[in-house]
């Protein structure tokens, strides 16, 4: 979802005169923690694929949980830059619904179906890793995990995605065309 968004932000960013070259100049602080999930999301998997912790256990779900907490945390330090709180919300409540079920997303099974077809789905669900993954009956806060199909566009963009991803992908577009519009700052402070 978030490729499509960026695509569509720049474009319109672009189409209302504003100049997407002024994304590279934004005033975001401390940019690095955005790197936390990445790593903290690496560590988990690699640590599940290695056997040395089970997807299941409180720290694969703390690792997750620890990465989401950076980006609300880098949202909640640059909430003056345009869409950064729809950002933070979507994060926060993408980690309410993963805190809630044991450091998982859940996907519903009739989304990834309607997005990515009933063989990916079957295939899927004889894998350890994604099985875990899929909504039963003990899901918490359904109505918060991934329920929206999303079946256009390149494969890779395809999937089934929640409220908080929306939310998070405003953010992000309100943020590009939003940012595209601030006059850049010159060497003496001057905006051009």
């Amino acid at each position: 979802m978030i490729p499509e968004v960026i695509i569509a932000a720049l474009i319109v960013a672009w189409v209302l005169g504003g100049r997407p070259d002024r994304l590279a100049d934004a005033p975001i602080k401390h940019v690095w923690l955005v790197g936390v999930p990445v790593l903290m999301y690496a560590i988990s998997w690699a640590a599940c694929r290695w056997t040395v912790i089970g997807q299941g256990s409180w720290v694969f779900g703390a690792l997750q949980l620890a990465g989401l907490a950076s980006l609300i945390f880098l949202c909640a330090i640059n909430r003056k830059i345009p869409g950064a709180i729809l950002i933070g919300i979507g994060v926060a409540l993408n980690a309410i619904a993963i805190a809630s079920n044991g450091g998982f997303m859940p996907a519903s099974k009739d989304a990834v179906a309607a997005a990515l077809g009933q063989d990916y789905l079957h295939r899927a669900l004889s894998e350890e890793h994604f099985r875990r993954s899929f909504m039963t009956a003990d899901t918490r806060l359904w109505w918060l995990c991934d329920i929206i199909p999303k079946s256009i566009g390149p494969a890779i963009w395809r999937g089934a995605y929640s409220i908080g991803d929306m939310v998070m992908s405003l953010g992000v577009f309100i943020g590009i065309v939003g940012l595209s519009h601030v006059p850049k700052l010159t060497r003496r402070g001057a905006r051009d």
